[in-house]
């Protein structure tokens, strides 16, 4: 089973610590994971393993028609996408949907307290 985790950015902040804690104890798992970063690192980066593939998008636009086909590429090599907040669970399910058809699961993993 290969899990890709999805998220914005790696900057301080609790769903993106949950991001790294949870690649780092599947890759302890011997579960093939990977990230792949939207916009940009941050500072939490660092704490990720540094076996644990990092796939980068720098994403400046959210509609950036290359940048979403470049996603489809990678989301194609993983059988779950674990999505990190609202914002990037939605985008991830529209390039899921305009451009390719996945085979992969794609979960919502939702931070916040509020329904």
């Amino acid at each position: 089973m290969k899990i890709l985790q999805v998220i914005d950015t790696l900057k301080i902040g609790g769903a993106e610590r949950i991001s790294v804690m949870l690649s780092n104890l599947l890759f302890k798992n011997n579960i093939e994971v990977a990230i792949l970063i939207l916009v940009e690192d941050g500072d939490l980066v660092n704490e990720l393993n540094p076996n644990i593939p990092i796939f980068r998008l720098n994403r400046k636009r959210r509609f950036n028609i290359q940048k979403m086909k470049e996603f489809v590429k990678i989301m194609k090599d993983f059988d779950i996408i674990h999505t990190h907040l609202k914002h990037n669970f939605r985008y991830t399910r529209i390039v899921s949907n305009r451009f390719g058809k996945n085979r992969a699961k794609i979960i919502f993993h939702d931070h916040s307290h509020t329904l």
